[in-house]
Protein backbone atom coordinates (compact mmCIF):
# COMPACT_ATOMS: atom_id res chain seq x y z
CA UNK A 1 0.00 0.00 0.00
CA UNK A 2 2.82 2.52 0.77
CA UNK A 3 4.62 1.37 -2.47
CA UNK A 4 1.02 2.42 -4.19
CA UNK A 5 0.88 5.94 -2.27
CA UNK A 6 4.82 6.61 -3.29
CA UNK A 7 3.30 5.94 -7.16
CA UNK A 8 0.43 7.67 -7.07
CA UNK A 9 2.55 10.76 -5.21
CA UNK A 10 5.37 10.48 -8.14
CA UNK A 11 2.86 10.72 -10.98
CA UNK A 12 0.38 12.72 -9.58
CA UNK A 13 3.80 15.55 -8.84
CA UNK A 14 4.64 15.41 -12.12
CA UNK A 15 1.26 16.21 -13.87
CA UNK A 16 0.79 18.79 -12.04
CA UNK A 17 4.16 20.46 -12.25
CA UNK A 18 4.16 20.15 -15.98
CA UNK A 19 0.51 20.98 -16.37
CA UNK A 20 0.31 24.09 -14.47
CA UNK A 21 2.18 26.82 -16.35
CA UNK A 22 0.00 25.75 -19.28
CA UNK A 23 -3.29 26.54 -16.95
CA UNK A 24 -1.82 29.43 -15.32
CA UNK A 25 -1.34 31.12 -18.68
CA UNK A 26 -4.70 30.20 -20.72
CA UNK A 27 -6.22 31.17 -17.70
CA UNK A 28 -4.87 33.13 -14.87
CA UNK A 29 -7.92 34.29 -12.71
CA UNK A 30 -7.38 30.62 -11.42
CA UNK A 31 -3.73 31.35 -9.88
CA UNK A 32 -5.55 33.25 -7.03
CA UNK A 33 -7.77 29.93 -6.15
CA UNK A 34 -5.10 27.27 -6.46
CA UNK A 35 -3.37 29.55 -4.24
CA UNK A 36 -6.12 29.70 -1.77
CA UNK A 37 -7.03 25.84 -2.28
CA UNK A 38 -2.75 24.90 -1.87
CA UNK A 39 -3.14 26.87 1.53
CA UNK A 40 -6.07 24.84 2.42
CA UNK A 41 -4.90 21.50 1.27
CA UNK A 42 -1.34 22.05 3.20
CA UNK A 43 -3.27 22.78 6.39
CA UNK A 44 -5.57 20.04 6.26
CA UNK A 45 -2.08 17.37 5.40
CA UNK A 46 -0.05 19.08 8.21
CA UNK A 47 -2.74 18.69 10.31
CA UNK A 48 -3.18 15.37 9.74
CA UNK A 49 0.30 14.22 10.42
CA UNK A 50 0.48 16.20 13.09
CA UNK A 51 -2.66 14.23 14.72
CA UNK A 52 -1.58 10.81 13.32
CA UNK A 53 2.07 11.38 15.35
CA UNK A 54 -0.16 11.86 18.04
CA UNK A 55 -2.31 9.31 18.36
CA UNK A 56 0.63 6.77 17.65
CA UNK A 57 3.01 8.16 19.38
CA UNK A 58 0.80 7.85 22.42
CA UNK A 59 2.10 4.68 23.58
CA UNK A 60 5.60 5.18 22.75
CA UNK A 61 8.19 5.84 25.29
CA UNK A 62 10.60 8.12 22.93
CA UNK A 63 8.31 9.92 20.43
CA UNK A 64 11.09 12.36 19.98
CA UNK A 65 11.51 11.85 16.17
CA UNK A 66 7.94 11.34 15.66
CA UNK A 67 7.39 14.73 17.45
CA UNK A 68 10.55 16.14 15.06
CA UNK A 69 8.94 14.96 11.98
CA UNK A 70 5.85 16.34 12.77
CA UNK A 71 7.59 19.85 13.81
CA UNK A 72 9.09 19.92 9.90
CA UNK A 73 5.32 19.55 8.72
CA UNK A 74 4.30 22.27 10.89
CA UNK A 75 7.08 24.46 10.00
CA UNK A 76 6.96 23.24 6.31
CA UNK A 77 3.05 24.66 6.27
CA UNK A 78 4.04 27.66 7.56
CA UNK A 79 6.95 28.58 4.94
CA UNK A 80 4.93 27.10 2.17
CA UNK A 81 1.95 29.70 3.37
CA UNK A 82 4.25 31.94 3.50
CA UNK A 83 5.65 31.48 -0.29
CA UNK A 84 1.90 31.40 -1.41
CA UNK A 85 1.24 34.52 0.22
CA UNK A 86 4.27 36.52 -1.03
CA UNK A 87 3.56 35.22 -4.03
CA UNK A 88 6.23 36.43 -6.78
CA UNK A 89 9.64 37.08 -6.49
CA UNK A 90 12.81 34.81 -6.06
CA UNK A 91 11.66 34.95 -2.26
CA UNK A 92 8.52 33.56 -2.75
CA UNK A 93 9.29 30.98 -4.33
CA UNK A 94 12.00 29.87 -2.54
CA UNK A 95 9.74 30.07 0.27
CA UNK A 96 7.16 27.26 -1.36
CA UNK A 97 10.55 25.60 -2.31
CA UNK A 98 11.55 25.32 1.05
CA UNK A 99 8.42 24.89 2.90
CA UNK A 100 7.06 21.99 0.50
CA UNK A 101 10.13 20.28 1.15
CA UNK A 102 9.60 20.20 4.55
CA UNK A 103 6.22 18.93 4.47
CA UNK A 104 7.12 16.09 1.97
CA UNK A 105 10.88 15.06 3.54
CA UNK A 106 8.92 13.54 6.82
CA UNK A 107 6.71 11.24 4.84
CA UNK A 108 9.23 9.54 2.62
CA UNK A 109 10.41 8.01 5.46
CA UNK A 110 8.03 4.25 5.05
CA UNK A 111 5.47 4.72 7.54
CA UNK A 112 1.72 4.80 8.06
CA UNK A 113 1.80 8.42 7.54
CA UNK A 114 3.72 7.52 4.02
CA UNK A 115 0.00 7.28 3.15
CA UNK A 116 -0.55 11.14 3.00
CA UNK A 117 2.21 11.43 0.22
CA UNK A 118 -0.63 11.98 -2.59
CA UNK A 119 -2.32 14.46 -0.83
CA UNK A 120 1.15 16.70 -0.70
CA UNK A 121 1.64 16.28 -4.41
CA UNK A 122 -0.73 18.68 -5.91
CA UNK A 123 1.08 21.60 -3.67
CA UNK A 124 3.76 20.57 -6.79
CA UNK A 125 1.52 22.54 -9.18
CA UNK A 126 2.57 25.97 -7.32
CA UNK A 127 6.25 25.22 -7.04
CA UNK A 128 6.69 27.15 -10.81
CA UNK A 129 8.24 30.85 -10.38
CA UNK A 130 5.47 33.44 -10.49
CA UNK A 131 5.50 35.95 -13.26
CA UNK A 132 5.75 39.30 -12.22
CA UNK A 133 2.61 41.07 -11.91
CA UNK A 134 1.79 44.37 -14.69
CA UNK A 135 1.31 47.02 -12.35
CA UNK A 136 5.15 46.20 -10.71
CA UNK A 137 7.35 48.58 -11.36
CA UNK A 138 11.32 48.14 -12.00
CA UNK A 139 13.20 49.11 -9.03
CA UNK A 140 16.85 50.40 -9.21
CA UNK A 141 17.75 47.08 -8.06
CA UNK A 142 16.25 45.37 -10.75
CA UNK A 143 17.69 47.69 -13.50
CA UNK A 144 21.30 46.82 -12.07
CA UNK A 145 20.46 43.20 -12.28
CA UNK A 146 18.96 43.26 -15.59
CA UNK A 147 21.97 45.46 -17.02
CA UNK A 148 24.45 43.38 -14.95
CA UNK A 149 22.65 40.19 -17.24
CA UNK A 150 23.25 42.02 -20.34
CA UNK A 151 27.21 42.50 -20.09
CA UNK A 152 27.72 38.79 -20.41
Amino acid sequence: MIYLAYVTAAVTSVAAFAVAPQVWRSRPTLVVSARIMAAGLAAMYSSVFVAVVAFASADDPRPALAWGLAGMAAVGLVVYVSGLVWWSGSTAWLLRLVGWLLLVVPTIVPSSVSLLLPVAAPLTALLHRAPRPDHVRDTAGDDAMARLGADR
